[in-house]
């Protein structure tokens, strides 16, 4: 008992020595780590921003433009041509093999220009 009370007396004195020796420099070390963190964040939120307006700027995103591809002119046509001769907003996507939401927007714009009648939604 006398020795596990001796050997755990010295490590607590040597544990306390250490934190005693050692406390003024590692609260050191942590601010010095906390500068150095801030300064990183710091650092990162500076490029976040560039990056920002640099899209905004030229209106692209890693070099690629914003949004997705527009379809080619000839696929457009078969949308128009089909759409224009009465044909559904599904079967015109069917025959030019684009998604119905493309040949959607497409009747869309088709509306907006005149070219086709505006139809009631029916439930």
């Amino acid at each position: 008992m006398g020795f596990y009370l001796l050997f755990s007396t010295s490590l607590l004195t040597v544990w306390l020595i250490a934190f005693l020796v050692f406390d003024r420099l590692t609260i050191w070390r942590v601010r010095m780590l906390g500068i150095f963190a801030e300064f990183e964040t710091e650092l990162r939120q500076e490029r976040c921003l560039d990056g920002i307006a640099y899209a905004k700027q030229h209106g692209t995103r890693s070099g690629k433009p914003f949004g997705r591809p527009s379809l080619p002119p000839a696929t457009l046509d078969k949308v128009r041509n089909a759409l224009v001769s009465g044909q559904s907003v599904r079967e015109a996507a069917k025959r030019a093999k684009v998604s119905k939401s493309a040949a959607g927007d497409v009747r869309t714009a088709l509306v907006a220009e005149g070219l086709l009648p505006a139809r009631a939604l029916v439930a």
